[in-house]
Order: structure tokens, then C-alpha cells, then sequence
């Protein structure tokens, strides 16, 4: 799907997953509520903020998302790998 820019251009849409999230409560410093995907129409609960995270990531991996050209950081990586990585 293409869309146009305002001043030109167009923008196309590649393997995106939308979502709406609706935080229900905040209890204890973390949300707790749904999310819904609005590609496929599916629904869940999540419990803390973590697995809210972890749904998103699991959506947007199913649905063939360009990869990211980065790695996390781990607590193993050494110093020397950290510094490099923070410069980039």
C-alpha cells in the first residue's frame, strides 16, 4: 500500500503491524490491560509492561518486519565491545 506525502513523494507500507493498547490499571508501578492487533483482530490481556513488550515483539515478527541492523547488549559483552557499540 502507497501513500502520498503532502509537497510529494510517496511512503510505502512494508510488513507493518498496528496495534491499540488500552491500559486498564496501573498497580504497583506497572500497567495492566489489552492489546489488540488490529491486522488479524486478535485480543490479550497482559500483565505488566514486560509482556506487553514481548506481545508487540512477537506481532511484529510474524508479520516478516524489516529486521533491525543492531544487536541489545548483553551483560556479557566486554567493556571494550559496549564502548564501541555506545560510539556507534
Amino acid at each position: 500500500m502507497d501513500w502520498d506525502i503532502p509537497g510529494g513523494g510517496k511512503v510505502q507500507k512494508i510488513g507493518s503491524t498496528d496495534f491499540r493498547i488500552r491500559i486498564i490499571y496501573r498497580k504497583n508501578a506497572c500497567w495492566q490491560g489489552e492489546i489488540s492487533r488490529l491486522d488479524n483482530n486478535k485480543k490479550m490481556f497482559f500483565r505488566s509492561l514486560m509482556e506487553l513488550v514481548m506481545l508487540m515483539q512477537e506481532a511484529v515478527a510474524e508479520n516478516d518486519t524489516p529486521k533491525a541492523e543492531y544487536s541489545l547488549r548483553s551483560w556479557n559483552d566486554s567493556e571494550e565491545e559496549l564502548c564501541s557499540q555506545s560510539m556507534r
